[in-house]
């Protein structure tokens, strides 16, 4: 997480997320971290599958709407009645599925490119 969120007057998402997909649902697990009185320290949301690229959870009765951004790397968590306890986030690892699909693509990509070169 980067340190957009303003701790001094938010209750804010810690350094390190996790995210995991489980059949129709997401569940997003971490820590809280700044004006956290009313607040557990850890978060545990679950929310169903969203069918795009955006969802919207509910944390303690405030709007978060969790985004994927195009590259499939940053997650924009967006506190929508109050924007200063927003953040944003990048992806460190991914499902061993989307790796294979990502090193076949590659593979595809990358070997005419071998082939014209050993020519």
């Amino acid at each position: 997480m980067d340190s957009s969120c303003d701790t001094s007057q938010c209750c804010c998402l810690d350094n390190y997320i996790t995210v995991i997909q489980t059949s129709n649902v997401i569940q997003l697990t971490g820590g809280a971290t700044g004006l956290c009185t009313n607040y557990a320290p850890t978060v545990a949301l679950t929310q169903t599958l969203p069918t795009g690229f955006q969802t919207v959870v509910n944390w303690y009765g405030e709007a978060i709407r969790i985004s994927l951004g195009l590259d499939n790397a940053y997650l924009a968590f967006v506190n929508i009645q109050h924007p200063y306890c927003s953040a944003t986030a990048m992806r460190t690892s991914y499902s061993a599925g989307s790796m294979k699909r990502m090193n076949l693509v590659l593979i595809i990509f990358i070997l005419p490119i071998i082939i014209g070169i050993m020519k």
